[in-house]
C-alpha cells in the first residue's frame, strides 16, 4: 500500500512541477549539434563493448599469463549469465560472482571496468572539443545558471524520488511472491566492496550514461527532428509558453528512455524503474541543456537503488 501511496504522489507531484517551473525555472534554448548519427554508433560501440572487452582481454593476456600478477581465478565472471534472468544456470552463476567479490574484493577485472568507463567519457569529450571544435558548453558543460539547474535537480529528486522507490519496493515484493529465491533477477551487488560501488556505480556510471544519453543522443535526436525548447514568450503577458516544446519532445526522450531501459536489461523487471528514470533525466536536460543536474540526479538515484536492493 506504501508504494502505492509513493508512486501516485510523485506522479501528481511531478506533474503538478511541470506546470509551474514553466513560470519559476524558464526553459534553456537547445543549439544544433555538431555531431551525428556515426558518432553516436562509434561510441556505443566503443564505450560499451571495444573498450571494456579490449582492456579486459588485455589485461588478462599481460597481467596473467605473462606477469602472473594475478590468478585466472581473479579474473571477472563469465557475463554470459546476465543473460539468463530466471534460469537455474544463471541464479548459480551470480551467486558465484557475489562471492568471487565477497572473497577477494576487487578483482583485476572490475578494475579495467572503472578505467573503460572513465577513458568512454574523457575520450568521447575530447573528440567532441577537438575534432568537432565544440566548446564545453556545446557539450553539454554549463556553469552560467549552475544554481538555477541545482535548485531544479533537487526538486525534481523531492518530487520523483518516492515515487521511483515506491516502484523498486513494488518489484520486489512481487518477485518474492513469485519466488521462493533470495538471488534477485539482474546483476548481483558486491555490496561489500565500498570502493567499487563509489567509483564504478555511482561516480562514472552516472557521467558516462549522461553524457551518452542525454548529451549526445537526445542531443542530436532534438537536432534531427528540429524540435527546439527554446522558450516563446507571448507579447501581451511575456509568460513563458513552452509546454507545447515540452509535447514535441517527449517523442525524443521517449525514444532515448526506451534504449536507456534496454541496456540494463541485466536488471531484468527493474528496468521499468531505469525507463521512467531516464523520462525524467531527460526532461531535466530538455530544461536546462546541461548535463550536471543530470548526473546529479543520476548519482542520487544509483546510491538509492544500490541502497535499496542491498537492504531488501
Amino acid at each position: 500500500m506504501f508504494a502505492f501511496q509513493a508512486i501516485i504522489g510523485s506522479l501528481v507531484g511531478f506533474l503538478i512541477f511541470i506546470i509551474f517551473c514553466r513560470k519559476i525555472f524558464p526553459a534553456v534554448p537547445s543549439e544544433p549539434v555538431s555531431w551525428g548519427i556515426v558518432f553516436i554508433v562509434f561510441w556505443f560501440v566503443v564505450g560499451y563493448y571495444a573498450l571494456p572487452t579490449g582492456l579486459i582481454y588485455a589485461g588478462e593476456t599481460i597481467f596473467i599469463k605473462y606477469i602472473s600478477i594475478f590468478e585466472p581465478s581473479d579474473y571477472v565472471v563469465d557475463p554470459s549469465a546476465l543473460r539468463h534472468f530466471y534460469s537455474d544456470y544463471y541464479r548459480e552463476r551470480a551467486a558465484e560472482y557475489r562471492k568471487d567479490v565477497f572473497d577477494r574484493g576487487i578483482t583485476l577485472g572490475l578494475v579495467l571496468l572503472i578505467i573503460s568507463m572513465a577513458a568512454a567519457s574523457l575520450l568521447s569529450m575530447l573528440n567532441l572539443r577537438y575534432l568537432h571544435k565544440c566548446s564545453w558548453a556545446e557539450i553539454g558543460w554549463k556553469s552560467e545558471q549552475s544554481e538555477h539547474d541545482i535548485s531544479l535537480v533537487l526538486l525534481v529528486i523531492l518530487t520523483t524520488f518516492p515515487g521511483l522507490c515506491g516502484l523498486q519496493f513494488l518489484i520486489l515484493d512481487l518477485l518474492e511472491n513469485l519466488s521462493n529465491s533470495n538471488n534477485l533477477p539482474g546483476l548481483p551487488l558486491p555490496t561489500d566492496n565500498f570502493l567499487f560501488i563509489l567509483c564504478y556505480q555511482i561516480i562514472l556510471t552516472p557521467i558516462w550514461e549522461e553524457l551518452f544519453y542525454r548529451a549526445y543522443m537526445q542531443g542530436w535526436l532534438m537536432d534531427v527532428f528540429g524540435q527546439s525548447s527554446h522558450p516563446t514568450h507571448s507579447e501581451a503577458d511575456g509568460v513563458d509558453q513552452t509546454f507545447g516544446d515540452h509535447v514535441k519532445t517527449f517523442p525524443v526522450i521517449f525514444f532515448t528512455s526506451i534504449f536507456f531501459a534496454l541496456m540494463h536489461i541485466a536488471w531484468g523487471p527493474f528496468m521499468i524503474v531505469y525507463f521512467f528514470f531516464s523520462m525524467i533525466a531527460g526532461y531535466l536536460f530538455h530544461r536546462t541543456q546541461n548535463i550536471l543536474p543530470c548526473i546529479i540526479y543520476h548519482v542520487c538515484f544509483n546510491a538509492a537503488t544500490i541502497f535499496i536492493l542491498t537492504a531488501a
